[in-house]
């Protein structure tokens, strides 16, 4: 098996659900699914992405991977 450690997609599709129903960067974080930087440089991204509105479906696992494996 091999790549990189710690990119999975699960907790970050998590992580976008979380933000789209509202949640904070700070709540997410005392969740410990992720730092809050991190989960604060997810969240520019996921916005630049347009993956926060909520009328739309989350993106498909290989949009997520592709965006954080190409940063």
């Amino acid at each position: 098996m091999g790549g990189r450690r710690g990119w999975q997609v699960v907790p970050y599709r998590q992580i976008l659900a979380r933000m789209r129903s509202g949640d904070t960067d700070r709540g997410i974080a005392r969740s410990g699914l992720m730092a809050r930087h991190k989960i604060a440089a997810l969240r520019r991204i996921a916005e630049h992405a347009g993956w926060l509105d909520p009328r739309g479906a989350l993106p498909e696992d290989k949009a997520v991977l592709a965006r954080f494996t190409s940063t």
